[in-house]
C-alpha cells in the first residue's frame, strides 16, 4: 500500500490530544508534547523511507498552544480518526510492531475509548471480552466485544459489540449478534490493522457509556414524539373547519433535502417544510391542477410554468407516483403532489391525512350583495288582441301507444303552443308532431283545434 508524511500539523495537534489525555496537566505540557511530536514524525518518516527507499530526515516540529485548543476540540471519533490515519502512514517497516511510537499510540487509543484505572486487569488471552472487531466494505467501523450473554431459555447466546465513532455517526454504537462465529471475521480483519485488545474494566465501562448514549438517544426521541404528537392534534383542530365537505384529496408542496449515498447505493431524502395549497373534489393526479396550486406560495411560482419535463409520472414499483418538480424524486428542492382523502368521511378524519404543514391556499373572493336594479316607471300599455289559434292539419288517434297526434302544417302560434302544452302535449322534434295520452282534456282539446273538414284517422 501507499504511505505519506503526514503533515506537521497534524502530528502536533496529535502530540497535544496525547498529552492531555496521557500527562493531564503536568507541569511542562509543551515539552513533553513536543517529545511525542518528534518520536511519531521520526516513526513515520522512517515508514515512508523503507516503502520508496528514500533517505528523507525528520523535521523539527514545535507544538503550541494553538495545537492545544484545537486538541481540546477533538471528539472521540476525531481522536480515533487521527489515530488511524497516521497507524496507516506509519507501519510498513519491519520495526513498527515493537516501535514505542506504536506502544504510546495504543495506550492513548485506550485512553479515548475508556479511561483505564491503576486496577484494571489486562485482557486474558484467548478470551472474547475486549477484542476489537473491524468491519470493512462500505460500513468503515470498528469496534470492541463488551459483553458476552450466555444462552437461557428465551434467547440463544451472544455478544454485545460497541462500535466506535469514526466514519459513521459520531457517538457509540450497541449492537448485539448471535454467538455464531459471525463476528469471528470482524476480530480477524481487526488485528490485520493491529489493533490492541481493551480489559475487561474497559470493556464494562465502553458498555456503560455506549447503554447511557442510547438511553438518552430514547429519551430524546421519546421527547420529539411527545412534541409531534401534540403538534399534530393543534394542527388536525386547525385543519378540520378548514376542509370543504366535499373535498376529496388536497394538493400539498414538500420541501426536499437529498439524502442520497451513492456508496452504500442508498436513495432516499428527508421532507424540511409542507406547504398546503389547495383542496381538489377528485382524486385524479392532474398536472394542470397542480401547477395552479403552485400560484398559492411564492415558494412554488416557478412550478406554475415549469417545463414539460417537470411533469413526473412514476406509476410503477418503487416510483414516485405523479408528481411537479423541476428535479429528481430524492434530489433537494420543492415537489407539488396530490394525497388522496380515499376511504374517510369526516372532517377530523381528513385533517388526520394532511401532513403539519403551513396554509398556502388561494384568497377566496369576498361575496358582495348585489345592488338590486332601479325600477323603472311604470308605463301603461294596451292589452294586444288574443292570437288565434292554428288549427291542425292532422288529428289522429294512435292505438298502439294510447295516444292522441296532432301535427300542423306550419309553426301553431303562441296561443295555441300554451294550449298544448297546459293539456299534456309535447312537441316531438324527431316526428314533427304534438302527442299526449288519450284523455278526455286531450281529446276535446284536440277536438277544438281540428277543422270540421280536417279527418281523425284512427
Amino acid at each position: 500500500m501507499s504511505a505519506y508524511i503526514v503533515d506537521t500539523t497534524s502530528i502536533a495537534t496529535l502530540a497535544a490530544s496525547m498529552t492531555i489525555k496521557l500527562n493531564g496537566t503536568a507541569p511542562g505540557p509543551i515539552a513533553t508534547a513536543n517529545a511525542y511530536a518528534e518520536l511519531l514524525h521520526a516513526e513515520n518518516v522512517a515508514s515512508v523511507n523503507y516503502r520508496y527507499s528514500d533517505n528523507t530526515a525528520p523535521e523539527s516540529i514545535e507544538v503550541t498552544t494553538e495545537h492545544f485548543t484545537a486538541a481540546k476540540a477533538w471528539t472521540m471519533g476525531q481522536q480515533l480518526e487521527a489515530i488511524g490515519c497516521f497507524e496507516y502512514q506509519s507501519c510498513e517497516h519491519p520495526e513498527w510492531k515493537g516501535s514505542q511510537a506504536r506502544a504510546t499510540l495504543a495506550r492513548y487509543r485506550s485512553e479515548c475509548i475508556a479511561e483505564t484505572q491503576p486496577n484494571d486487569l489486562p485482557h486474558n488471552p484467548g478470551g472474547l471480552l475486549g477484542l476489537p472487531v473491524y468491519i470493512g466494505g462500505n460500513r468503515h467501523e470498528s469496534g470492541f466485544i463488551v459483553a458476552i450473554n450466555k444462552e437461557t431459555e428465551y434467547s440463544p447466546a451472544s455478544v454485545d459489540v460497541v462500535f466506535l465513532p469514526g466514519y459513521g455517526p459520531e457517538c457509540l454504537r450497541l449492537s448485539r449478534y448471535l454467538y455464531s462465529g459471525t463476528y469471528n471475521q470482524w476480530v480477524t480483519d481487526a488485528a490485520k490493522y493491529n489493533a490492541e485488545p481493551i480489559t475487561p474494566a474497559q470493556a464494562d465501562r465502553l458498555l456503560a457509556k455506549a447503554v447511557g448514549i442510547d438511553e438518552e438517544k430514547q429519551q430524546k426521541a421519546r421527547a420529539i414524539q411527545a412534541t409531534q404528537r401534540q403538534e399534530k392534534a393543534r394542527f388536525i383542530a386547525d385543519a378540520a373547519p378548514r376542509i370543504p365537505a366535499d373535498a376529496k384529496a388536497v394538493i400539498i408542496a414538500e420541501l426536499r433535502e437529498n439524502e442520497s449515498d451513492l456508496q452504500s447505493d442508498y436513495h432516499g431524502h428527508s421532507v424540511n417544510k409542507v406547504l398546503i395549497l389547495g383542496f381538489s373534489k377528485h382524486t385524479r393526479n392532474l398536472f394542470p391542477e397542480m401547477r395552479k396550486a403552485a400560484r398559492n406560495a411564492p415558494e412554488t411560482l416557478h412550478l406554475y410554468d415549469a417545463p414539460k419535463d417537470a411533469e413526473h409520472r412514476e406509476n410503477y414499483s418503487m416510483g414516485g407516483g405523479n408528481y411537479l418538480a423541476d428535479q429528481s424524486r430524492h434530489a433537494s428542492g420543492w415537489v407539488i403532489k396530490k394525497v388522496s382523502f380515499y376511504g374517510v368521511e369526516t372532517a377530523e378524519e381528513k385533517a388526520k391525512r394532511l401532513p403539519v404543514g403551513e396554509w398556502r391556499l388561494a384568497a377566496t373572493p369576498a361575496k358582495t350583495k348585489r345592488k338590486p336594479a332601479s325600477k323603472a316607471p311604470a308605463t301603461i300599455t294596451e292589452t294586444p288582441a288574443t292570437e288565434p289559434d292554428t288549427l291542425a292539419s292532422e288529428v289522429r288517434l294512435n292505438p298502439e301507444k294510447n295516444g292522441i297526434e296532432v301535427e300542423f302544417n306550419d309553426k301553431p302560434s303562441q296561443s295555441t303552443r300554451d294550449k298544448l302544452k297546459s293539456g299534456g302535449f309535447r312537441w316531438s322534434r324527431k316526428l314533427g308532431y304534438w302527442y299526449a295520452k288519450q284523455s278526455t282534456e286531450a281529446g276535446h282539446l284536440a277536438a277544438l283545434l281540428a277543422p270540421s273538414q280536417a279527418t281523425t284517422t284512427h
